[in-house]
């Protein structure tokens, strides 16, 4: 069994795989980076550090929103950061197994860079992204920001 972390943005579902969420907030106030591509909203201060926020709606070729009251931010890892993103709702944590889900790649070669797998849970369908390509985001940018390096870990305030 495997454990993901389903979350909603316009009206379709998403999951990450549960081990990938590091913690989901209610929506703030996002710190504006002036020269920011699109891709990037802003930065968010979790408990004293600064978190990039990246706007999958632009990923997901939809329109871009303000933050809204009622959504929520998740912190996610991909590879050695953490980033942000905004959701219009979550649910709580699924487990499913191999057999429920439906690889697409079986579905259409290259169907698309984010979505691994199909998933149809509780009447919704699920598609599970695959962090490094869904939560991509200019590393540049924030060495821009901060006027130094890129590295692994979480951008601090000093």
């Amino acid at each position: 069994m495997r454990r993901y972390f389903p979350f909603r943005i316009d009206e379709t579902w998403y999951a990450l795989p549960l081990e990938l969420v590091e913690t989901v907030v209610r929506s703030v106030a996002l710190i504006a980076l002036p020269e920011a591509a699109s891709g990037l909203l802003g930065l968010i201060d979790y408990k004293g550090t600064a978190y990039p926020v990246v706007d999958v709606r632009f990923r997901l070729h939809r329109p871009s929103q303000p933050v809204g009251v009622d959504q929520r931010i998740i912190l996610a890892h991909r590879d050695e950061q953490v980033v942000a993103f905004l959701a219009d709702e979550v649910e709580s944590v699924i487990e499913v197994s191999d057999a429920q889900l439906k690889q697409s790649a079986e579905i259409f070669p290259d169907m698309d860079s984010y979505v691994t797998a199909i998933l149809w849970h509780d009447e919704k369908k699920l598609q599970l992204c695959d962090a490094e390509t869904f939560l991509y985001f200019d590393h540049e940018l924030i060495k821009r920001h901060k006027g130094e390096s890129v590295s692994s870990k979480p951008i601090t305030d000093q």
